[in-house]
């Protein structure tokens, strides 16, 4: 799942979790799973945390930090 599929496009320091992220009917099909949807939530807490510590939107993170995310995640 893309990261920016948990901010808004409009609202730049908005990010969201759980079933209400941007996706189609059909795109919820998989994810809508309470596994994933945990670690939906995991993330969009770590993107938050980094967005404190660097100064920064959570579209920066997607563009510029997504490698330190992905490591705190464990990807």
């Amino acid at each position: 799942m893309p990261f920016r599929c948990l901010y808004f496009r409009n609202i730049e320091n908005l990010m969201m979790a759980g079933r209400c992220f941007s996706c189609s009917h059909i795109g919820l099909g998989g994810p809508r799973v309470m596994n994933t949807m945990g670690r939906i939530g995991i993330a969009t807490g770590y993107a938050a945390a980094l967005c404190i510590d660097h100064q920064i939107t959570p579209r920066e993170v997607g563009e510029k930090h997504i490698d330190v995310l992905q490591a705190k995640l464990g990807f």
